[in-house]
């Protein structure tokens, strides 16, 4: 018989981690920690709890929640909301553990007249909804590092403008993105703006061949998967960055 899944889930007292406990199963073991034996702003209580505990999963269900003391503690909340978050993932990443990070809807304005979607753009209107979001695309900057570390090439996909604004939101550069390959001859030869990341033809997918390939035009990305079938096949994979950063397995 195998042995139940190990799952950390932080934010213990919480609410999200009662309705979480509620639905524990045989196939998998909840730990629960709070705040006190787990502090999103104390990034070495952190890391021994992980060791520790050695989890074979993370979900992330902490955070600084009360919103308008946030407008009054934005140093105590963007530290837990964003600092915090970005550092747990750092520490997940390089151990090979997955994290799950539990996100807000207030990272979107509320403008939009149908359901939101994981994929929409979002537009934080106060100082909670912006700390949250930026610990939600923490994830992705950690996970890039994680595999510089381990000296695979790491290339964009696409230049497009939202992935040019996905770049500069999470701080990603030339440190783990080599370049970005893009169809359009007038973005050829050209960096992109902010990240100072160039911009070269599509052909050097396959020349080059790099390890992975970061999908900038996330929305297209069951169509360049399937285009992409050579690059796959050689041993090259993509990683897609919303709603959650994912390496795509192939076949897929």
């Amino acid at each position: 018989m195998n042995s139940p899944l190990k799952i950390l889930a932080t934010g213990g007292d919480g609410l999200l981690a009662h309705a979480l406990s509620r639905l524990s199963q045989p196939d998998y073991e909840l730990i629960f920690v709070s705040r006190r034996d787990f502090d999103l702003t104390n990034s070495g209580q952190m890391e021994r709890q992980v060791d520790h505990f050695a989890p074979q999963a993370v979900i992330n269900t902490a955070a600084y929640n009360l919103v308008d003391r946030c407008e009054i503690e934005r140093d105590l909340s963007w530290a837990a909301n964003a600092l915090g978050p970005g550092t747990l993932a750092t520490i997940c990443a390089t151990r090979a553990i997955p994290l799950v990070h539990f996100g807000t809807d207030y990272v979107f304005d509320g403008a939009k007249k149908t359901p939101y979607r994981e994929t929409d753009a979002t537009n934080p209107l106060n100082h909670y909804a912006a700390g949250k979001l930026a610990g939600e695309l923490a994830e992705l900057p950690a996970l890039l590092r994680k595999l510089k570390t381990e000296r695979k090439r790491i290339i964009g996909y696409g230049a497009s403008a939202k992935g040019n604004t996905l770049l500069n939101t999470c701080g990603i550069t030339t440190k783990e993105l080599d370049y970005i390959i893009d169809n359009t001859p007038f973005k050829q030869g050209k960096i992109a703006p902010g990240s100072f990341i160039p911009v070269r033809p599509p052909e050097l997918l396959l020349k080059d061949q790099p390890d992975y390939a970061l999908l900038l035009a996330w929305n297209f990305a069951p169509e360049i998967i399937k285009r992409e079938t050579e690059y796959q096949q050689r041993g090259g994979r993509f990683i897609v960055p919303i709603p959650e950063p994912k390496i795509v397995p192939f076949p897929a």
